[in-house]
């Protein structure tokens, strides 16, 4: 909580003694009660100048449906998580996993994004970077292709959820 928008919430709701009080481990979620809301708090990494790993950001998603779904909380209003200090990949990381744990449950989620923020787009040439580093990697694991009938397809990578979706068709990659 010593830096990005985990630092605007605890200075706006404070807490800070309550919160650490809490021992939360990575994986989990702390809830503070403000005003008839509730305000959550993702653990995501063991110190805040960490990174966080996408498994613990999984876990704690679910950590929060969980909360969500005992406490009839419907609606949920959240930032672009861990994309900012923590890097995460919002786009092929935070929103599949997000669109994932929150499939079935009936939790409207809002998710704002900063003032000015444009759209990320891929050039062709770190699209094949992102490509040769996926197969490089699913090759240890005895995967042989990535590219079939000329759409782009992943395999599952730990806890990442991968998808031909956010990839144009027409890129084609030379080895």
């Amino acid at each position: 909580m010593g830096a990005g928008i985990a630092k605007l919430f605890r200075n706006r709701f404070g807490r800070k003694n309550y919160l650490k009080s809490l021992q939360n481990k990575p994986g989990e979620i702390a809830a503070l009660q403000d005003s008839g809301r509730f305000v959550f708090y993702l653990v995501t990494k063991p110190k805040y100048f960490q990174k966080p790993k996408p498994k613990d950001l999984l876990h704690s998603l679910i950590s929060l449906k969980n909360f969500c779904l005992e406490h009839g909380i419907n609606n949920l209003s959240m930032p672009k998580i861990s994309t900012g200090r923590d890097r995460l990949s919002w786009e092929l990381t935070v929103k599949p996993m997000l669109a994932r744990v929150f499939v079935n449950s009936n939790i409207k989620i809002t998710v704002f994004t900063p003032r000015g923020e444009q759209k990320t787009t891929w050039s062709e040439e770190n699209l094949k970077r992102l490509l040769l580093t996926l197969l490089l990697r699913h090759w240890n694991r005895g995967y042989r292709s990535l590219i079939q009938k000329k759409f782009v397809t992943f395999r599952r990578y730990e806890n990442y959820v991968w998808s031909h979706e956010f990839f144009p068709t027409e890129v084609e990659i030379r080895l």
